[in-house]
Formats: structure tokens, C-alpha cells, sequence
């Protein structure tokens, strides 16, 4: 018979069971302590750089390491900015290389000799990963590497940031560039000598003196801080354009962003390019330093009561001012679009500045045109400024070559006068009436520069002219478009970024805009546009009186000092010209363009309303009953039928 144990018994053999299963989980835990495996930690030594354009870039991730003494793998990709990802090398080791964009790749460089002017979406900032790996875990960090700092192209370089100059050639051509002059102990460096496109690395404020050997020539600039709208405005520097400045929107427009007046998603990315000095790499005072000295920072969104919250000391370098387009410290003047360009040039979302690249307004004049008063008053700056403002102004002695028709032609920088600032807008005095030309009023100062009231002479640009004209019995088709000529030249239709707009054109290639068209005319599509509308009628028209005033001109048989005999007449220089066979002007034997003879009146006057038809360039988009009326006013003058068979 089995026995069973005592009580007491039993209760020691549970006890002793116990412990053993307690030093049994005790030993088990002790066997599982083992170290844990600790990630790896990446870094690229120097991972901010500035580098230039199309030049070969190291970076170094030598310094990553892991706590544990685990060997490390590396892997490095491209994350943003122009895609340099073709061009990387050595992807996988501790050190890579990659080459960035050339300048000509991102933007359009003209070719003119000094600072190369920097629109936003050229700095080219380029982000690369690293990524470590122990085989376990893996750690990744990010290096910023940028081209070149945001500027307008004037002499003038902010502390802490390289001036990129250009020889006005291909980025490749060889150089020699040269410091001749540096402040007192500067250690200044000419970064890439030998390249057309180079760097200047300045160290103190003051003046620099840059010599390109090859060509001799040289460019004189300043280095140095921000000062603040403030120091501009004193009494004894400039209080009128100040005080004009401050009724813009530019001095108001980061306020107005952070307080939601911008759109709901006005948000820190915003702020380079509507306050003074948010550059990462400066040194100089401004908006970013205020406000880590501070310890303020902007909204992540904005809300009401932001701009009452922001320091003194930060408001004071907030908004567009003065500097940012005039430069720092030393003020430039000028009228190029560069410093416009610096943020009205960043495609897709900011287009007003490659818009205008494409229209003629940018092509800058050259030569006679250029030198002429005639001709500088309209195709150049401050020729058209002169105009507009109705006194003449000089060409700013900072820019070495006369500017295009740029942005400050049209839109006054130091005044609010209405929608974009312009100079003119709302009522003109045009052929002894008054004319509701809205925001076409600047257009009219050179487009509308002749009202038919001189017969003996030619107009260059009588587009307001043919416009507005009144044939017989007809009233002017387009007189009642708002704002006239930006109506229509200006249209923007969705997705058509080549066409409307600040291009000034009515057509996307061989597509027309035909949206322009649609508010009066529903039934509009696919008219044939070249600068305007074009009936077929009225290109037969202009065709047949030209045939007949160039017989009319070889019946005059008139012959220049050289016996050759004259052919046809041209509008040049405000007056009909007679041309040989070759398109040549037939001279005098005074040396001047050969005078008409009695009795050519009625050619002359036919051949001016040929020109003025021509002239328009609209192919009868502007007016074509009032074109037609010219066109059979001047057959008749010849002799011919006035109304086409």
C-alpha cells in the first residue's frame, strides 16, 4: 500500500520547488542581459556649402560612426533641387562627388560682362542623403549644398555671401580674374579664377576692385550689411521716395502674409523674399539674426494678431524694402529687372519675369537704336520712363549698356497709383478727347505717340491711332474693352503660361489665345492670329495697294545721286523714304535721303497710310473696318478702286 506523505512534509517539498523555480527564472532573465546593439550615427562633415555652378562637389561621410565598432555601409542619393542624380559618383563609400548644374541650364545668361544677377529659381540648392547602415539599424542626414545666394546682379555683395561674376561668354571660356584692390587686412579669394563664371569670397565691408585680365576690363564693388528702411528714409537721404514706399504694398506684404491677408497657407518658406536678410549663409544683420536674437519666430500659419506680436527689432527688417532692391549698404541704381527677378522669376508659380523674357519688351536695344533720342525715348528704360513721367531722364550711370523696356518702365517701385503700382492708369488725352484707357495708359505712351493730326509725318507705333479710329459709319470695334490693350494682350487662359500675360502675345505658339476673344465673341476658336487677328480681306487689300504705290514711285522716275533709281517707299525716322531695288535708301547728292519731288503728294500719302496699317502689326485685330478705310482711302489717292473687287 502506497504511503502518502506527512502535511509537513508535503509543504516543504512545495517550498523547495519554488525556490528552485525562482533561481530557475533568475538564471534564465541573467542569461538574457546581453549589451543591447546600438544605430549608427551619420554625418557629412561641412553639410551646408556653398559651391558654385557646374562645379565638382565632395562631400564626406567619413566621420559617421557606430557606438558599437560595427563596420558601416554607406549609401548616397539624390532628394531634391536640380537633378544632379546622373552625375553622382562613388554612391556607395564614404566620400562622394557630384557636379552641379551649370548656370546656363537654369537660367538665361545674358552676355554682359560684371555680377551675375541670381533669379530665385537659379540659386540651385541641392539636397543629398547619406545613409549609414551596421546591419542592423541604419541613420540618415541630409547635406544642403547651393550654388549661389539669390541677387539682382548689382555691384553689391551682403556679409557672409560670395559675389558670382560672369565675363559675358560661355560658362567654360578661360579666364583670369584678378582682387587689384581689398580693404586694409582682407583675405579676400577669387574662387575659380580661370573660369568665366567665378566667385569672389570678401571677408570685410568696403570697396573691391575685380580685374579680368584676359579682357582688361575690371568691376568695382561693395561689400557690407543691411541697414534698414529706417537709415533710407532720413531727412537728408531720400524721405520722398520713403514716404512713397511706405503706401505700397511691398511694405506692408509679410505683415499682411502672417496675418492671413496672403492665403491660409502663407507660411515660414515665404519669408525669403518678404523680409531683409532671411539668408542662411549672412552675416549680416537682418531679419533672421532679429529674430534668433529675439526669440521670436513666424507662424507656422497664419492668424490674426501675428504682425502685433513681432519684436520692434524684428519688424524693422520686415517687408520688401528698399535694399532689396537698390542692394546693401551702398545704394545701386539702376533699371534692369534682375532685382525684380529675384522673386516675380520663379516658375511655375511666380511667371510675371519669364513671361516678359519671352516678349519683345526684354530684347535691351543696341547701337543706333540704342543712341538715337528718337529711338532710345520708347526702346530703352529711362527713355520710356522720360516719356511717361513727360521730362526727359537720364540713363543711370551704374549700368553700362541702355535696359529694355523692364518692369520699373511701367510700374512706379516708390508709389502706390493704383492696380501694380503703375505709373499711369485711367484717363488719357488722346486726339483731342479724353480716353478711358484704364491700366493702358503707360501703353499709350508709346504705342499712342501719334494721333493723325500731322499728315507730313510717320508714325512708328500707331496702335492707339488704328485702335480707336472711327471709319465711316462705324464705331470702334474694341473701343469698349476694359483696360484697352491689357484686355487682351494681357489675358491669362489656364495652362497656357507662352501666351497672355506679361508675354504681351495673342498666340501659344500656332495655337491663338482664343480665350481673350470669348467674352465678346462665344463662337471664337481657332482664328488665325500672328500678333492679332487677320482677316483675309484686308491682307489682299494691303497687298494690292502696295503694288500700286511701288508702280506709282517707279512712274515718278526719280533717281539718286548715284543714278539709281528709286522703287518703293519705307517708313523710316518718322518720314517716307524712297528705296532702290535693293531695299537701299536712295541719297541725295547732299547725303541725305533723296527729298520728293513736286508733285509725288498723293504717293506720299498713300504710301503713309500703307504704313500705317503695317505699322499697327495687328492684321486688323485692332480695327479692321478702320485698316480697310486707310487701305481704299489710299487706292483712291492712286487712282485705283476704292473698294476691292
Amino acid at each position: 500500500m502506497q504511503r502518502t506523505p506527512a502535511r509537513g512534509a508535503r509543504s516543504g517539498i512545495v517550498r523547495a520547488l519554488r525556490r528552485a523555480q525562482f533561481f530557475l527564472v533568475i538564471l534564465i532573465a541573467c542569461s538574457d542581459q546581453r549589451p543591447r546593439q546600438r544605430g549608427p550615427v551619420a554625418r557629412i562633415e561641412g553639410a551646408t556649402l556653398r559651391a558654385g555652378y557646374g562645379a565638382l562637389v565632395t562631400l564626406d561621410g567619413s566621420g559617421s560612426s557606430d557606438p558599437d565598432g560595427d563596420p558601416l555601409t554607406y549609401r548616397w542619393r539624390f532628394v531634391s533641387g536640380p537633378d544632379v542624380s546622373r552625375s553622382i559618383r562613388h554612391a556607395n563609400r564614404p566620400r562622394m562627388t557630384f557636379t552641379t548644374r551649370p548656370a546656363s541650364d537654369l537660367f538665361p545668361l545674358r552676355p554682359l560682362f560684371g555680377p551675375l544677377p541670381i533669379p530665385r529659381w537659379g540659386e540651385a540648392t541641392y539636397e543629398i542623403e547619406l545613409a549609414v547602415s551596421d546591419g542592423a539599424s541604419e541613420d540618415r542626414t541630409l547635406a544642403r549644398v547651393r550654388s549661389a545666394a539669390v541677387t539682382g546682379g548689382w555691384p553689391r555683395a551682403e556679409t557672409g555671401l560670395d559675389l558670382t561674376v560672369y565675363c559675358g561668354d560661355r560658362e567654360d571660356t578661360p579666364a583670369r580674374w584678378r582682387l587689384a584692390e581689398t580693404p586694409a587686412a582682407s583675405k579676400a579669394l577669387v574662387l575659380e579664377p580661370e573660369r568665366c563664371l567665378a566667385r569672389v569670397r570678401a571677408d570685410r565691408n568696403g570697396h573691391y576692385l575685380l580685374r579680368e585680365e584676359t579682357s582688361g576690363r575690371s568691376i568695382r564693388f561693395w561689400y557690407g550689411d543691411w541697414v534698414g528702411h529706417e537709415e533710407c528714409g532720413r531727412p537728408e537721404c531720400h524721405p520722398v521716395e520713403h514716404d512713397g514706399w511706405k503706401n505700397t504694398k511691398h511694405a506692408s506684404v509679410f505683415e499682411r502674409g502672417i496675418e492671413g491677408g496672403l492665403g491660409a497657407a502663407y507660411g515660414p518658406e515665404c519669408a525669403v523674399c518678404h523680409v531683409l536678410g532671411s539668408d542662411p549663409a549672412t552675416r549680416s544683420i537682418g531679419f533672421r539674426r532679429a529674430a534668433e536674437v529675439a526669440g521670436w519666430e513666424q507662424p507656422t500659419l497664419p492668424r490674426a494678431g501675428a504682425a502685433d506680436e513681432m519684436p520692434a527689432g524684428v519688424r524693422l527688417w520686415a517687408n520688401v524694402q528698399c535694399e532689396q532692391c537698390h542692394g546693401p549698404g551702398r545704394f545701386w541704381t539702376g533699371l534692369s529687372a534682375e532685382p525684380c527677378a529675384q522673386c516675380h522669376d520663379a516658375p511655375p508659380r511666380y511667371l510675371t519675369v519669364s513671361q516678359w523674357r519671352r516678349s519683345p519688351m526684354s530684347v535691351p536695344p543696341a547701337g543706333l537704336a540704342a543712341a538715337r533720342a528718337d529711338c532710345a525715348s520708347c526702346h530703352t528704360a529711362h527713355g520710356a520712363i522720360g516719356r511717361i513721367r513727360g521730362r526727359p531722364m537720364a540713363a543711370p550711370k551704374e549700368e553700362p549698356v541702355a535696359q529694355a523696356v523692364t518692369c520699373p518702365v511701367c510700374h512706379e517701385p516708390h508709389a502706390e497709383r493704383g492696380r501694380g503700382q503703375l505709373r499711369l492708369s485711367g484717363l488719357v488725352d488722346f486726339s483731342g478727347r479724353s480716353v478711358a484707357a484704364g491700366q493702358s495708359a503707360v501703353c499709350f505712351a508709346c504705342h499712342g505717340q501719334w494721333d493723325g493730326g500731322d499728315p507730313a509725318k510717320v508714325p512708328h507705333a500707331p496702335q492707339a491711332y488704328v485702335l480707336l479710329g472711327a471709319a465711316r459709319g462705324s464705331r470702334p470695334p474694341h473701343a469698349g474693352v476694359t483696360h484697352l490693350c491689357v484686355g487682351c494682350h494681357m489675358f491669362h487662359e489656364p495652362g497656357k503660361t507662352d501666351a497672355g500675360g506679361h508675354t504681351f502675345s495673342l498666340a501659344s505658339g500656332r495655337e491663338p489665345l482664343d480665350g481673350a476673344c470669348r467674352g465678346c465673341h462665344p463662337d471664337a476658336r481657332g482664328l488665325r492670329i500672328r500678333g492679332g487677328l487677320a482677316e483675309r480681306q484686308l491682307a489682299e487689300e494691303t497687298d494690292r495697294l502696295m503694288r500700286r504705290v511701288r508702280a506709282a514711285v517707279v512712274a515718278l522716275e526719280v533717281r539718286g545721286c548715284d543714278g539709281s533709281p528709286a522703287v518703293d517707299l519705307a517708313a523710316k525716322q518718322g518720314r517716307m523714304i524712297f528705296l532702290d531695288a535693293l531695299g537701299r535708301t536712295v541719297m541725295g547728292c547732299g547725303g541725305e535721303p533723296l527729298a520728293a519731288p513736286a508733285g509725288s503728294d498723293r504717293v506720299l500719302r498713300a504710301a503713309t497710310l500703307l504704313a500705317i496699317v503695317s505699322l499697327d502689326g495687328s492684321e486688323g485685330a485692332h480695327n479692321a473696318p478702320f485698316a480697310r478705310a486707310l487701305l481704299r482711302e489710299g487706292m483712291a489717292l492712286l487712282g485705283g478702286p476704292a473698294q476691292a473687287p
